[in-house]
């Protein structure tokens, strides 16, 4: 478990795109008036989006590498964690992580990338809060790998039925990058 240093894979950025920045994604291609044929499934906008060449599609190019500055600069750690029985290293990327405020609950909120080394096969994106009073980081909303719908309550809620959190390893990683927050 700690900080590691890596470049932005293209799969990482494509997964980004599809999942924790999907909803900006859109907002800034309706300007582009691409065709919805490029626009409609998450995965292969994304795609389309992180594979425009500055040359081929310029104001796509742009928009792109607009809204992946967030995980060009995001946190970086590695945890295992057990699978089976047989120890799996993941590797954590956090785009944000900051104090939030919704009414009047106050918290922190983290947007978490999780990655199994060795192919990237098996990832994940999470929207997660730690209100003051919790032990622990709440899912608030978990994306597939499709880019699912949203589930689970919003940020602040009354966290009404069953609560879904993290691993241990990772929520250790999130409470070390929010101390001083």
């Amino acid at each position: 478990m700690h900080n590691v240093l890596t470049t932005r894979t293209a799969e990482q950025r494509i997964w980004f795109l599809a999942t924790l920045g999907r909803d900006e994604l859109l907002q800034q291609l309706e300007r582009l008036k691409l065709p919805a044929g490029v626009t409609h499934d998450p995965l292969a906008c994304a795609q389309w989006m992180v594979y425009a060449a500055p040359t081929r599609n310029p104001a796509a190019w742009q928009v792109t590498e607009e809204l992946l500055r967030p995980l060009d600069s995001a946190a970086a750690f590695t945890v295992v964690t057990p699978a089976e029985h047989v120890p799996v290293t993941h590797l954590g990327l956090v785009p944000t992580l900051r104090r939030r405020t919704e009414g009047d609950v106050t918290g922190l909120y983290a947007e978490l990338m999780l990655f199994e080394q060795g192919g990237l096969v098996n990832q994940a994106a999470y929207r997660l809060s730690r209100l003051p009073d919790e032990r622990h980081w709440i899912i608030d909303t978990n994306f597939g790998p499709a880019a699912g719908i949203p589930s689970h309550q919003p940020f602040g809620s009354a966290r009404l039925g069953r609560r879904r959190t993290v691993r241990k390893a990772v929520a250790a990683e999130l409470d070390r990058l929010a101390e001083g927050l």
